[in-house]
Formats: C-alpha cells, structure tokens, sequence
C-alpha cells in the first residue's frame, strides 16, 4: 500500500520528482491488496522479530520478502543464500537502528510527521488507492473516472477562465525549469479566486495561493502544461476533499493493513533523516571514487552507448556508492547489536540461511 522503499524516499524528500521521479514512485507503490479492498484482512500482526519493545510484524516482514525476491536473482529462481543472507543481515541492521529511533521519539519529528501524513493522503485517494479499490469493483479506473464527473456536479464546480489563465501564466517559467513554485511567484495575482465548489453544505474557494500550496504538498505532481491541465488539476482539489472525507468516513485509514504500513512509512523517513544526518558524514565518497567507479563502468560500456549525461551518470555513481558505505557501516553496527534481536519465526522457511551476525559475511 504504501512505498516501502527507503531508497526512493531518501533521494525524493521534495514534491518536484518530473517524470523520472514519478516513474520511481509508482513503481515502488505497492497497492492495497484485492481481499483488503473487498472488506477482507490480509494483515498478520504476529511480531517474527523483537528489539525490546519494537516488534516488526509478520506481515510487514514477508511484503519486504516479496519485494527482495522479486527484484533479485532473473526471476526464473530465487536468490541465491549469499543475496539472501547479506539482504536478511541488512533488515536487521535497519531494524536495530529504527527500534532506537523510536525509543528516542524519532518519529514525533515534524519532518516525519508531515511526510507521513502526505502520503497517507495520497495513498487514500490516489487512482488506485485504497479508496478506489474498494468502491471500484472490478474497474476502479472507471468507477472514479463517472465518481469524478458527478462529484465536480454535484459540488457545483466552477472556475474562472480568465483568472486561471493569469496563474497559467505566473507559473509556466519556473515549472519549466522543473522549479516548484514559491508562493511569491503568484503575489502578483493577490487573493483572486480561480474555483469555487460546495463541501458539505460549506462554500469553498480555492485561490492562487492554494493551488500552489496544493501542489507543493502533492506527490509524485506533475506540472500543467495548458489551460486543460491546470483546470483538472484545480478539479482535482475539490475531488480530492470529498473521496478523503469519504474514505474517512469508510474507516479506510483504520484498517490494520492501512495502520501498519503508515507506521512503516514513517519508520523509513525517520532512518532516512538519521542516515543523512549522522551516518552520511562518517562516510563521505571522495570525486576520486565516484571518477574510479565510473571508469569501471565505462570499460563494460560500448563507445557512445551511455544513456544519461554524464553528470547525470556521476550523480548515480556517487548515490550507489553512498549507499554502499551506508550499508556496510549499518552491517557492523549489526554485529556489535545482534545480541538485542529475539527471532520468533524460523528464517529458514524463507530460504535465509542461517549464521551468526556477529561474524561478517564473507565479500
């Protein structure tokens, strides 16, 4: 349901991610289950792993299972036992440091709470949210596509051309250069009114100001290009208002699938925060390895075949490396920690073999 990617999340803290950003993200959502959507509760809370008093559900733990074993190996086999053992060791490891960031109060963090709350909207109204999974049926796609149409009726939406041709016009130089809009860029258009609609017997006004504020809190938003996209986009906000206050209503955002994924989410930000802010600068990747690492990969390369500029390609370089870093220090922070992990499942029956944390892995 929610991404459960911390790799995603680590390098797109901001609402501008463009095309490539969004391609990440609806590749790394993971969608509500079909028996959740139909009323069913696909979650198992039984803790498999204990760090005092942090416990990570069997559930939980299987879904990040499903996703290694999805993306390693060809898919014709699973991983082998030296991928398995080095990504079980890695979970663990992160386990660990998430469990002392909440005995910290990690997760009150205003970062982390504003994140997680954006993406539990998201998550709730979204296309293919839960919202729409379960009053969809058998085509979500459809079903929003008349819900939308007689929403935007029954609220009595309207918009003004003229006004929101003027903000079109603000906004279109820095949304170009893939800038997100600041409030200023709108100043000039002062507190007009580009739509109005009816929310539950309230009337609603949406200003220049809103919609940017809108879409900067927005994810994976991708920028309006004409008249057209503005105005769906300014239709979206008054849709956005009814499905969320419906899928409150519905109880959506209280189910334990719903519940558990919300609080891994904000598990991920809180370990993104703590690896850029303390465990980044323990180890910084010099020019001189990313330029090494590069020349690596260039030589496997044939002439002319690179597919990103190259400062583009040396970003991607500095990232992996970054990451290899981050994970090996994490690795022996593992071994100095594994005396605190309590297994309450079998790490066999997932094909993880089994070896003691304390000693490395070989390379």
């Amino acid at each position: 349901m929610f991404p459960n990617s911390i790799r995603f999340f680590r390098r797109h803290r901001r609402t501008d991610l463009g095309v490539a950003g969004l391609a990440l993200l609806l590749v790394a959502v993971v969608q509500a289950a079909p028996e959740a959507a139909a009323g069913g509760n696909p979650v198992d809370p039984t803790p498999v792993i204990r760090i005092g008093d942090y416990t990570v559900s069997r559930y939980l733990f299987e879904k990040a299972h499903r996703q290694f074993t999805a993306s390693s190996g060809d898919h014709r086999r699973p991983p082998d036992a030296a991928a398995s053992a080095r990504w079980f060791r890695l979970q663990l490891a992160q386990h660990v440091i998430k469990a002392g960031l909440v005995a910290q109060g990690q997760l009150a963090r205003p970062e982390v709470q504003d994140m997680t709350a954006r993406m539990a909207r998201h998550m709730m109204i979204q296309p293919r949210g839960v919202l729409y999974l379960a009053l969809g049926g058998e085509d979500p796609a459809a079903f929003r596509r008349e819900r939308r149409v007689r929403l935007l009726q029954e609220c009595r939406f309207s918009a003004s051309s003229e006004t929101l041709a003027s903000l079109l016009a603000a906004l279109t130089p820095p949304f170009h250069r893939g800038i997100l809009p600041a409030e200023a860029d709108v100043a000039a258009l002062g507190p007009a009114v580009i739509a109005s609609y009816e929310f539950e017997g309230t009337h609603r006004e949406i200003t220049a100001a809103d919609f940017v504020r809108d879409f900067r809190q927005g994810i994976a938003r991708l920028a309006p290009r004409d008249l057209a996209g503005l105005r769906e986009q300014v239709e979206d906000m008054a849709v956005a208002e009814h499905d969320l206050a419906e899928a409150r209503r519905l109880g959506l955002d209280r189910t334990p699938q719903f519940l558990e994924d919300r609080r891994n989410f904000a598990l991920i930000q809180a370990l993104g925060l703590y690896e850029q802010e303390v465990l980044a600068p323990q180890v910084p990747v010099a020019d001189e390895e990313v330029c090494a690492r590069q020349a690596q990969l260039d030589r496997f390369m044939p002439a002319g075949a690179r597919l990103r500029p190259e400062e583009q390609a040396s970003a991607g370089v500095r990232r992996r490396l970054q990451r290899e870093k981050l994970d090996a220090l994490e690795l022996a922070g593992l071994a100095r920690e594994a005396g605190r992990i309590e297994f309450l499942m079998d790490p066999v029956q997932y094909d993880i073999p089994v070896t003691d944390l304390t000693v490395p892995l070989p390379e």
